[in-house]
């Protein structure tokens, strides 16, 4: 990224996103955008401004870290958001700061006679009982985010991509496993390879075969436009999709 874009975009990123890390905007780039936070630390002269910038991002560090951690999980006591060690029995455990009964697998309420995935099922038939029964209507293109601190419910179409990412807390997980989850896409990608054999994705009428993949498989390949071309020209779909983008600036 230019160096006159680079402080703009980061100051959006951290007045707007609600994701970390920050990461640079060039569509195959995932370095930090660390370089331009330690410039604004050094130029930071209030208080305020420390409150506005850096907390946030922190705030967003631990969330972000908690959401992609299997040992964790907040209290759901309202206002209390303390966290709680994962004990793998779900023994009830009281929490240190509001001194309420939890469940040690999931944070919520006691739920004894359920396990954590039933307990929210009856969680969410109390709350929305009619979304409830569309998910059930629904079941098999209806699940709940693998990440036990987001429990949001996520729909798919019945053709398409196995890789999945929750709009709500970002992670990135296999439909088919359900449990196999990440940061992010390339670690899903490389899981449906190795361990599924292909994306899910039906593009046989687009005539790519076996050619197609994914410009997020590319994350860690430094120039990796050359080398889709390459697989591109092979179905001799290159110069169809020049020229479909023929006056469109790229890069």
């Amino acid at each position: 990224m230019s160096s006159s874009i680079g402080p703009i975009f980061t100051i959006f990123q951290i007045e707007n996103s609600t994701t970390f890390p920050l990461r640079c905007a060039h569509q195959h780039c995932q370095f930090l955008a660390i370089n331009d936070i330690r410039v604004f630390g050094r130029k930071f002269t209030k208080i305020q401004d420390l409150k506005t910038f850096i907390l946030p991002l922190l705030q967003r560090s631990l969330y972000s870290f908690v959401n992609n951690n299997d040992e964790f999980v907040w209290c759901k006591t309202t206002g209390c958001h303390y966290l709680i060690k994962v004990n793998i029995n779900c023994q009830t455990i009281i929490c240190p700061k509001c001194r309420n009964e939890r469940c040690g697998g999931c944070g919520e309420d006691v739920h004894e006679g359920k396990n954590c995935e039933e307990a929210r099922h009856a969680l969410l038939l109390k709350d929305d009982h009619l979304l409830l029964k569309w998910k059930e209507e629904i079941s098999e293109m209806c699940r709940f985010c693998p990440n036990k601190n987001c429990n949001m419910l996520i729909e798919r179409t019945i053709e398409g991509c196995n890789h999945m990412e929750c709009t709500n807390c970002k992670t990135h997980f296999c439909w088919i496993c359900e449990s196999f989850k990440s940061d992010n896409s390339r670690d899903i990608y490389r899981h449906m390879l190795e361990i599924h054999g292909s994306y899910g994705v039906d593009y046989a009428h687009l005539n790519m075969g076996n050619y197609w993949v994914p410009f997020d498989y590319y994350e860690d390949v430094e120039q990796p436009l050359p080398i889709m071309n390459q697989r591109l020209s092979r179905e001799g779909l290159y110069g169809q999709l020049r020229s479909d983008y023929t006056g469109m600036e790229l890069f």
